[in-house]
This record gives structure tokens, sequence and C-alpha cells, in this order.
């Protein structure tokens, strides 16, 4: 069984739970996307569709020199959210009464507080599969891998930093294609629609590069 505090919400036609792991977590439990194709989950007609639409070829350059080498360095290391799709396990979310609370009491009568937080909990079961963020998860990986001489150098105690997760599942009524459709738009929504900073807001804004530090300064 897998519990875990959780914030739910819901966009759109999406229900989704904000939940935290720690790194350790998502090394051992997360999947990349590409893994979403095993023949026991979508059959091999559709197989060949979501290949071409879903996943990514991950660009060990980057993951290798850009965000493991971030993650050993960086002392305020920060991720944005991973998406994450979680399939079978039965997830079942049971909302705490916050209002119950004395302290809470002025805010009785808004019973979005005792609908948004609770525990979400898998019977184990549960396959994860990282929708948003493959990269990061495989920076994560591997400065856990232990084998893997990039891990020399990782933050001590790195597998207790905590991530938040965002994770979304499926209804009990999707069918394989449906299922399909719905998490090729997300995965598609996510990484198609997201757009870089252009280089005069890297300038103004970094505090790690140097070169945009001295042309803050040499402005100035």
């Amino acid at each position: 069984m897998n519990l875990y505090p959780a914030l739910r919400s819901k966009m759109g036609e999406w229900n989704y739970y904000v939940v935290k792991m720690s790194a350790r977590e998502l090394a051992d439990n997360v999947q990349l996307a590409s893994a979403v194709y095993d023949e026991n989950i979508l059959d091999e007609s559709i197989q060949r569709t979501l290949d071409e639409e879903i996943q990514r070829t991950l660009r060990e350059t980057r993951v290798f020199k850009e965000i493991v080498e971030y993650l050993k360095r960086q002392p305020y290391r920060f991720f944005s959210s991973l998406v994450v799709a979680a399939l079978e396990g039965k997830p079942m979310f049971y909302p705490v009464e916050i209002t119950e609370d004395p302290q809470f009491v002025i805010f009785r009568d808004d019973q979005r507080l005792n609908d948004a937080f609770g525990l979400l909990k898998f019977d184990g079961t549960q396959k994860y599969y990282a929708l948003d963020g493959q990269h990061r998860l495989s920076a994560i990986k591997t400065l856990l891998d232990r084998t893997n001489s990039l891990s020399d150098g990782s933050p001590e105690d790195f597998e207790n930093d905590e991530f938040s997760v965002i994770v979304v599942v499926p209804s009990q009524s999707d069918s394989n294609q449906t299922f399909m459709q719905k998490y090729r738009r997300l995965f598609t929504n996510l990484n198609r629609y997201a757009k870089k900073t252009d280089k005069a807001t890297d300038i103004m804004m970094d505090e790690d590069d140097t070169f945009a530090i001295l042309t803050r300064q040499l402005i100035n």
C-alpha cells in the first residue's frame, strides 16, 4: 500500500492530485513515458500510434551534463512539479475534515477546505509513468544509481529531497483507446506549449551564469 498526503484539484476534464515524493520514491517507482507502451497496457496497433506522438527521446547530454551537474552543485536546487500518470492500484482519496479543527472554525462554511485536503491511497499494484519531467526524473535516477560513476559527488542525503508531483489517474470507465487519447493530449499540451524564456530574461534573472551577472553589472 502507498499513502500520500494530497491536494485534490480539478481543471477542465482532469481530476488530479498534488503529492510529494522523495527522490528515492521517484527513482524506484516512476518509469519513463516510453514504458507505457507495454503490451499489457496497450495493444500493438495503439502502441505504434503512441510511439510517434508521446515518446520523446531523452537527450543524454541534457541529463548528464546539465541536470545532473545542476543537482550536484546547486544547494538551492529546485524543480517544478513532475506530472505522473498512475495506472491501476485502485486509487482512493480520503478527505480530511479540516473544518472540524477548532482553529479553523471561521472557515466552517467553506466546504472547499474539506474537499481539497486528504490522503491518496494506492494498493501497491499501480504503475507510475512520467508524462512531464522525464529528463529531470532520469537525472534523479542517475544520481541515486551507485553503480553509475556520474553519481559520484551527489549531495549528501539527496535521496530524501522532496519533490512536488502531480498525479493524474484514468477514470474507471476509460478504455485503452480513451486512455491513449487523453494521455497523448496531456503529454502534448505539457510539452508542445512550454515556452523557453528569452535571452534577455535569462540575463536579467540568472544568478549562476557569470556572463549574465557581468552583463548586468556592465549595463548598470
